[in-house]
């Protein structure tokens, strides 16, 4: 951001209420911390994709990720079941500067049961 921007933003924010002022600050937090990620939206899905694949089953795969900010901001990546009766099984989160998969020994297995949940659910009408 140039000099010629601060500039404006400042005088923007001066014409604020503290309150709308805040919230713009912070959007604007929000908005350079995204912009900072060096992992993006799509490199996230297919990583957790990926993952899927090879740790929990073909018949699922990683949906439209959301940007979570904060002190390690992350995507986080709805895992979607494919096949069957579909339905969000869970959520992975990806590191978003360093691409690192948020995952423990037990999350194949939570992935699992929720596509149980999903599969022994009745038909909706």
């Amino acid at each position: 951001m140039d000099a010629n921007n601060i500039r404006y933003l400042a005088s923007v924010l001066e014409k604020l209420p503290p309150d709308d002022s805040q919230l713009l600050l912070t959007f604007a937090e929000f908005l350079a911390q995204k912009q900072d990620a060096k992992i993006n939206a799509q490199n996230a899905r297919r990583i957790v994709s990926a993952w899927l694949v090879r740790e929990v089953g073909n018949l699922l795969m990683g949906g439209q990720p959301e940007y979570i900010p904060g002190p390690r901001p992350v995507w986080r990546v709805p895992v979607l079941v494919t096949r069957g009766r579909q339905g969000q099984a869970g959520s992975i989160d990806v590191d978003a500067q360093t691409g690192d998969l948020l995952v423990d020994e037990s999350t194949p297995q939570r992935i699992l049961d929720h596509v149980r949940t999903i599969d022994s659910r009745p038909p909706s009408s």
